[in-house]
């Protein structure tokens, strides 16, 4: 019945605050130095309407001293009249509305503060609440409910085939050995086995998501269903690590699951997958290198039989073995005639001294000289730049006449572009095999210095060694909470 009352004295109020809203305007209505003059001037006559208004005003400026001053007047006066205004309607609505299940909240608070009574008073302090209960039921954890987790170990290492083995010792130093990539090989397999594409293939392979998910797995260590991608990624990292030693570049693989044998299981599928990775990269670099290398080769060898066959058709065509030759013989046959010329020469002169012009021994001689002296001119002809030779006397079907100057040119031509075609060829010759070489060298293989063992015991989670850390780190935060609160005390006393 006394709700009834205060229920409708609200409403009797909430009426007046409407008609009071009417009245005024709107600038006054948002003015809160004009609402605590309309209130103080209702306090005389309606305590309650004036302390509603006066609400409003504290609200729109909750910070001016005049309006801070007029509510804690208006507020004092109505504490001693003892009026249901302090009081929001709301919570008075919400009161009556929600009276059928007053009884049983009550009685629960009732209950829970019987119980709450009947704990030992040692049991509720700070220490024990903060502290003491956070790490019983971290122990409980681990002791009982933490699944446990088994880890499979495998080691390997990158190695390279001894390639210096296979040379003789000119081609050992052209193809520069000592040059090593144990190290980023190494990286190489370290993050190929933290990559998508290898989360992928296990879980096509072993279904990794269903083992880790497993609903036989506690909450807390499983995977759950709704993760994504990324977040499977980074579990999977969780529990698969991998470890190198930067001295001896030997790769440590570190598998946990929830079962023995699937911890070796995905050991094993790792250690296989990461080998072919290994080697299909080795291959499919020395395929690319010797591919590109023997397309070079064969330009250059091509260009090769080009000169040659260039050369041979000149000289076919030209009935020339070797210009150059030919023409230092034709030169020394010139220089032969003109010695005789000269020694004929002398002894006509002889002759004369002692014969008269008819004499026919001159006459012998003066015609020898004459023969001679024409075949000079022929031979001296022949060797002329600008003498026109015809080729049907060389065996030529076409009656094209060319000087020796020119055949000796072109000649000349065929035989450099021959000769560089030949050392071009010689040198395509080294490149390949030094690009087969390096082919050899880039061919790599993961030998596994211990295959995947199968766990005997569960190695994780390390029970003591959490529930100690978790006790320390805990007392640590605690003593930061007490240090921080015993400050703020201090500073607000």
């Amino acid at each position: 019945m006394a709700d009834g009352n205060k229920m409708k004295s609200n409403q009797d109020l909430a009426s007046k605050l409407k008609d009071f809203r009417k009245k005024v305007s709107a600038s006054d209505w948002d003015d809160a130095l004009k609402l605590t003059e309309h209130a103080l001037n209702i306090a005389a006559t309606d305590l309650e309407l004036a302390y509603r208004i006066m609400q409003r005003a504290h609200n729109i400026e909750p910070e001016h001293q005049s309006v801070l001053t007029a509510h804690a007047e208006i507020k004092a006066r109505l504490k001693l009249a003892s009026s249901n205004a302090l009081k929001p309607a709301s919570s008075l609505i919400h009161k009556v509305k929600s009276a059928p299940f007053q009884g049983h909240l009550e009685r629960a608070k009732s209950k829970a503060l019987q119980n709450w009574q009947l704990v030992p008073a040692n049991l509720k302090t700070p220490m024990m609440l903060l502290f003491m209960l956070p790490w019983i039921l971290f122990s409980v954890y681990q002791l009982l409910w933490a699944s446990p987790r088994f880890e499979s170990q495998a080691q390997v290492i990158v190695k390279q085939p001894d390639a210096a083995a296979t040379l003789d010792p000119a081609m050992a130093l052209l193809s520069g050995f000592g040059v090593a990539s144990g190290g980023s090989d190494t990286q190489v397999v370290m993050v190929y086995i933290h990559s998508n594409d290898m989360l992928n293939y296990l879980e096509n392979e072993l279904n990794l998501r269903a083992h880790f998910s497993s609903y036989s797995v506690d909450f807390f260590s499983r995977l759950h269903k709704w993760n994504e991608q990324e977040e499977f990624l980074e579990y999977y990292k969780q529990h698969v690590g991998v470890l190198a030693s930067s001295e001896s570049g030997i790769i440590t693989i570190q598998v946990q699951a929830f079962e023995q044998e699937y911890a070796l299981r995905l050991n094993q599928a790792i250690v296989q997958r990461a080998e072919w990775f290994i080697n299909n990269i080795g291959h499919m670099l020395a395929k690319e290198q010797l591919a590109f290398a023997r397309n070079e080769h064969a330009l250059t060898e091509q260009k090769l039989h080009v000169a040659q066959t260039d050369l041979l058709n000149f000289q076919e065509r030209y009935n020339l073995l070797d210009p150059t030759a030919e023409g230092a013989a034709l030169q020394q046959i010139t220089y032969g005639i003109e010695s005789q010329l000269s020694v004929k020469h002398a002894e006509l002169k002889a002759l004369k001294s002692v014969m008269s012009d008819t004499a026919p021994a001159v006459m012998a001689a003066q015609a020898e000289i004459d023969a001679l002296t024409e075949q000079l001119k022929l031979e001296r002809q022949r060797l002329s730049p600008n003498q026109m030779i015809d080729m049907t006397r060389v065996g030529s079907s076409s009656a094209k006449q060319l000087s020796v100057g020119e055949i000796l040119a072109g000649y000349s031509d065929l035989k450099v572009a021959m000769e560089l075609a030949l050392q071009a060829y010689t040198s395509s010759l080294i490149s390949l095999e030094k690009s087969r070489i390096e082919a050899y060298r880039k061919l790599q293989y993961l030998v596994t210095i211990e295959s995947p063992t199968l766990p005997e015991d569960a190695r994780y989670p390390e029970r003591l060694y959490n529930i100690i850390l978790f006790a320390v780190l805990g007392l640590l935060l605690f003593g930061i909470v007490r240090i921080v609160v015993a400050t703020i005390k201090e500073l607000t006393t």
